[in-house]
């Protein structure tokens, strides 16, 4: 996040930023827009949303599978070549998303590939991130929570700024202890059975490596990063109740904070 003191402004009532943590198919973006989006009207900022929305735009395959590692070498292998050239002034250096008046014009003259629909998604959702926090208007991020340090940063950065942060963590059987082999595998079969009737529904599927990862990371979540906010913190566990029931959990303890 960029320039938070341009982003100051007076005379405004306290903002709040809610960040909706956990791992990949954990149901944390269903949480965030059905009790925090559609009820109380926060801005979404969620990279998945433009990201998903473009895969059906442009027709691209849904299933998202972690890079080999012959792919990042050939991926390497022709920015430096790119680099080489534009450096000889053989080649024209192309134009920075961020230079871009529409970041969908990155996607002009070349046929859209997932990659490429990532990058416009990620740029989308980092002007709409900047123009949320300029204007101090109530946001929930919907991510990971993976990049610990960068969201510990962002946290302080936006306290400065006046706003109130809150924190809720979304997991599968989250009470359990991730660390003993059996807890995880009850976990990691759970959401592996809920990413597969996700794609059959014709939504977006993840590869399992990626699945267990993200599983993997969410304990280190739970630990470092949910204590960074104290008391303002809810842990909803979606593998209990329903998901009306866990919305109005999520509203009722939101609204309670926000007074």
């Amino acid at each position: 996040m960029q320039r938070f003191k341009s982003f100051l402004h007076e005379g405004k009532n306290t903002p709040h930023a809610i960040w909706v943590v956990g791992g990949a198919a954990s149901g944390k973006s269903t949480v965030a827009e059905k009790a925090i989006v559609s009820d109380l009207k926060f801005t979404l900022i969620d990279v998945d949303k433009p990201f998903e929305e473009m895969l059906k735009q442009f027709n691209l395959s849904p299933d998202i599978k972690k890079s080999t590692p012959e792919q990042l070498e050939k991926s390497r292998a022709r920015k430096k070549k790119n680099d080489a050239l534009i450096k000889a002034g053989k080649m024209k250096a192309p134009t920075k998303m961020a230079d871009m008046e529409d970041p969908m014009d990155f996607l002009k003259g070349s046929k859209p590939t997932t990659n490429r629909v990532s990058v416009v998604a990620r740029e989308k959702t980092r002007r709409l991130k900047d123009s949320t926090i300029k204007n101090l208007q109530n946001v929930v991020f919907v991510e990971t929570g993976g990049q610990i340090g960068r969201i510990r940063n962002e946290k302080a950065a936006m306290e400065k700024l006046g706003y109130n942060t809150f924190i809720v963590y979304v997991g599968v059987y989250a009470d359990l202890d991730l660390n003993l082999p059996v807890n995880f595998n009850k976990v990691r079969a759970k959401i592996t059975e809920r990413g597969l009737k996700r794609a059959k529904e014709g939504g977006r599927n993840l590869d399992p490596k990626i699945l267990e990862t993200s599983l993997k990371q969410s304990v280190k979540v739970q630990k470092e990063l949910v204590p960074l906010f104290g008391k303002n913190t809810m842990v909803v566990d979606t593998a209990q109740g329903s998901v009306s029931s866990n919305q109005k959990k999520v509203t009722q303890r939101i609204k309670k904070w926000l007074r």
